[in-house]
C-alpha cells in the first residue's frame, strides 16, 4: 500500500533519511523522511557537505537544526556528493513542506547499488517508526 508519508519508490535508513535512485545510473538523491521532519518541527537551518565530499554509510555528513534540537544527518549509502540543494540555504523549511520533493538534501554518485545496504522498504520503515500511514 502506498503512503503519501512514505513513498514506495525509495529506501529508508533507520536514522530517518531516505534514498532513491536517479534516472542516471549510479546516481541517487537523499532526503529527510516525513517522520523525521514531523518530529523535529520547523527546520531553522541545515548544514550540508560540499560537492566532492565523500560520505560513508552510517556516518554523519551534515546537520539539521530545529528550534530545540540539532541532529546529525546520517548517510544511507557510500558515495561522493555531486550536488547540494542550495534552495535550503534560504528556506530550510522546504524540508518540512516538501521532504520528498523540493526539500531533498544531496545528490550522490553511489559506490555500490543502494540495495547492498541495510535499508528498509517503505512498509518496513512505517512499521519501524510506528506509523500507520
Amino acid at each position: 500500500m502506498t503512503s503519501p508519508h512514505y513513498p514506495d519508490d525509495r529506501l529508508y535508513h533507520e536514522e530517518n533519511l531516505w534514498i532513491r535512485n536517479l534516472a542516471e545510473p549510479g546516481k541517487a538523491v537523499i532526503g529527510v523522511s516525513h517522520f523525521a521532519q514531523d518530529q523535529l518541527g520547523d527546520i531553522v537551518s541545515i548544514t550540508l557537505p560540499s560537492v566532492g565530499q565523500r560520505m560513508s554509510f552510517g556516518s554523519a555528513f551534515g546537520e539539521i537544526e530545529a528550534a530545540k534540537v540539532v541532529s546529525d544527518l546520517i548517510a544511507p549509502a557510500d558515495g561522493t556528493v555531486i550536488a547540494c540543494n542550495t534552495e535550503l540555504e534560504g528556506d530550510p523549511t522546504l524540508v518540512n513542506s516538501d521532504c520528498y520533493g523540493g526539500g531533498w538534501l544531496v545528490h550522490i554518485e553511489i559506490d555500490e547499488a543502494i540495495d547492498h545496504h541495510p535499508l528498509m522498504t517503505a512498509e518496513k520503515y512505517r512499521s519501524h517508526v510506528g506509523g500507520d500511514d
